[in-house]
């Protein structure tokens, strides 16, 4: 259970086939042009520039320990350049994961307060508290590349891998749509390099902006669904949303001072 607990509380943040057509390079457009399609199968520009947060509340159901299934509740909340992510498990107990703008942290009941290295989420750290992180990616275009076209679950899609220092993500695009249809990630978690699947779908348009209500997690651990029942955007936060935990604040202090030494 304790590994599991880590498992999930690692590749939740994160934050995730078949079938590759002939194509050669000079026949695939440039990151650029994928980008920009995918922005617009978003939403205006306008608007999606004028999204400061979202929160998002989700259902997730997962594989327990012994085989049984598992499902909580979760909520999600990214503005300010912070994050912060709450999952209720009655097998379990809470699970926090949050970002206050420099530590990535985590809580449980069997772990407690946890600092987190970026490596261990692999490419989706970068996208933290960043409500549209799609806005992002064109400041890094020379670090994403279009490598192929390929056939994922009857779409043709774009496959662009995205690098971010030593992690890499792969994001499948679909060539008509624009949407991301397939996210593969790597991070180096407690239990060693683990590769996380994401299959978004379900797209539904919420104040102008289409976003997936259904998001598909296939790790080694079995397969996790998270069905979103409410997304808002722009909403108003309570004053202390993102504050950091008082377990949490201490380890910032003890690695602050460690770092001064």
């Amino acid at each position: 259970m304790r590994k599991m607990t880590t498992a999930i509380t690692v590749l939740l943040i994160s934050a995730l086939f078949i079938g590759v057509e002939q194509c050669n390079a000079q026949d695939l457009p440039d990151a650029k042009t994928v980008l920009e399609q995918h922005v617009k199968s978003i939403g205006d520009a306008a608007k999606l520039k004028a999204v400061k947060g979202i929160e998002s509340k989700a259902t997730m159901s997962m594989p327990g320990p012994t085989g049984e299934d598992m499902s909580a509740k979760m909520t999600i909340a990214q503005a300010e350049g912070k994050s912060i992510m709450t999952i209720e498990i009655e097998q379990v107990g809470t699970i926090s994961q949050g970002f206050d703008g420099e530590n990535i942290w985590s809580s449980n009941p069997f772990m407690g307060a946890q600092l987190m290295e970026k490596e261990e989420l692999g490419g989706q750290a970068s996208e933290l508290g960043k409500p549209i992180p799609a806005l992002s990616w064109f400041e890094n275009l020379d670090n994403i590349k279009v490598v192929a076209l390929e056939d994922v679950e009857g779409k043709s899609c774009y496959k662009t891998e995205f690098v971010d220092g030593k992690s890499k993500t792969t994001r499948f695009f679909d060539k008509e749509s624009g949407h991301i249809v397939k996210i593969i990630t790597t991070g180096n978690t407690p239990m060693g390099e683990m590769e996380v699947t994401v299959l978004p779908s379900n797209f539904k348009n919420v104040d102008g902006i289409n976003l997936p209500f259904t998001q598909t997690t296939v790790m080694a651990q079995g397969e996790m669904v998270l069905e979103f029942e409410e997304i808002m955007i722009n909403p108003e936060f309570p004053k202390g949303k993102f504050d950091v935990p008082d377990d949490v604040k201490k380890l910032i202090e003890e690695k602050k001072k460690s770092g001064d030494k």
